[in-house]
């Protein structure tokens, strides 16, 4: 006797195999924006940092983005009796593209988010706190795969560090 139809069974399975498909996707997309966003989180933390450096006496200390063979790293260095020490060194996560850019002629906009900036390939994007007071400088941190940016900003003048996040 032929059937018509589907059973129960078969259905429940069917939705069931749809919905844990549809959840792997969601993931995917939610783990890529949790990576840009502590990725920018440590990044500020880093600058912070340096400004805190630079605020107790030493400037011989600054933040950098340095770009080999092995990826691209941020690092904060500081220069003791002409020895360079390297005090944090860590990898950018491979999905997360870093763009800078420098706010030295232009009137400071915080909404400006996505026009001037280079992208940081060259091997090294230095910030140093003597010169970010007078000019400013911004890293926009971005995924392919995410919808939202970050923009870390170093607003002139006070040097002060913030961290916008933006869809774009």
């Amino acid at each position: 006797m032929p059937r018509k139809g589907f059973s129960l069974i078969e259905i429940i399975i069917s939705v069931a195999i749809i919905i844990s498909l549809m959840g792997l996707i969601t993931f995917k997309s939610n783990s890529d924006s949790i990576i840009l966003e502590n990725t920018a989180n440590e990044i500020t933390s880093a600058i912070r940092a340096v400004k805190q450096i630079y605020d107790a006496g030493d400037t011989n200390a600054y933040f950098s983005i340095v770009q080999n063979s092995e990826g691209r790293f941020y690092r904060i260095t500081q220069r003791k009796n002409g020895t360079s020490t390297v005090t944090v060194h860590k990898k950018i996560h491979p999905k997360v593209q870093v763009f800078k850019k420098s706010i030295n002629s232009e009137v400071y906009n915080p909404d400006n988010n996505n026009s001037g900036y280079g992208e940081a390939t060259i091997s090294e994007t230095k910030i140093s706190f003597s010169g970010a007071t007078a000019t400013g400088t911004s890293i926009l941190l971005s995924s392919k795969n995410c919808p939202t940016s970050y923009k870390i900003t170093i607003i002139p003048t006070s040097a002060r560090i913030h961290l916008y996040k933006f869809k774009g």
